[in-house]
């Protein structure tokens, strides 16, 4: 029990670890400030907090453990406004753990698990805000969307789009982090613009 224990939390630390490379503000076997409860995997969004409760193989145990911790974020014990469930494959080591592994996860209240690799839990955790319709959040929400979007292209990809985009084009693959950071200020361009002309026609209708 203590050995699978163990386990667990290396596998929680190798999944912040690439939830971070998504650029998201995920944090393994964490315990918030004030709180005494340890959080597997906490992801601050900023205005919204994520807890994820992991189990190896168990979906039914990782349910109980993040109805527990949902529990806990009603009773002010922890802050966490979404609590997701997660099932790691039985056989699955950090060593061979990758982005794209495929893991299982469900978001409460609901019990449906869903299977992807971690890049699509990343895009669901970008998606997990509250509902309501204040403009800046929308606007971080897209913004959020968009930078996963462009983190998930290879070098070649970047390149490819910033083509279709037609900006700046760098000759070397050494240019490569410069050329992610101006494909992904065009493409937000780009769909900013296509959502102010959007709003502008629906007004115009």
């Amino acid at each position: 029990m203590v050995k699978k224990a163990a386990h667990e939390s290396v596998l929680n630390a190798r999944l912040a670890e690439l939830l971070r490379s998504f650029g998201l503000a995920a944090t393994a076997e964490h315990r918030q400030l004030g709180s005494k409860k340890q959080i597997d995997v906490d992801v601050d969004l900023g205005s919204h907090r994520v807890a994820l409760e992991a189990e190896i193989d168990n979906q039914r145990g990782a349910v109980v453990d993040a109805k527990k911790r949902l529990t806990e974020a009603e009773e002010g014990l922890v802050v966490a406004e979404t609590v997701i469930a997660v099932s790691y494959p039985a056989a699955l080591q950090a060593s061979t753990f990758t982005s794209d592994t495929d893991i299982a996860w469900c978001v409460l209240p609901s019990n449906h698990f869903s299977i992807g690799t971690v890049w699509d839990l990343a895009g669901v955790l970008r998606r997990v805000h509250p509902s309501n319709s204040d403009p800046e959040e929308i606007a971080k929400r897209l913004d959020d969307t968009l930078t996963l979007t462009v983190y998930s292209l290879s070098a070649q990809q970047q390149r490819d789009l910033a083509r279709e985009l037609e900006v700046e084009r760098y000759p070397t693959a050494k240019a490569a982090e410069r050329f992610g950071t101006t494909t992904l200020k065009s493409f937000k361009l780009c769909a900013q613009t296509r959502m102010s002309i959007s709003t502008l026609r629906s007004l115009r209708d």
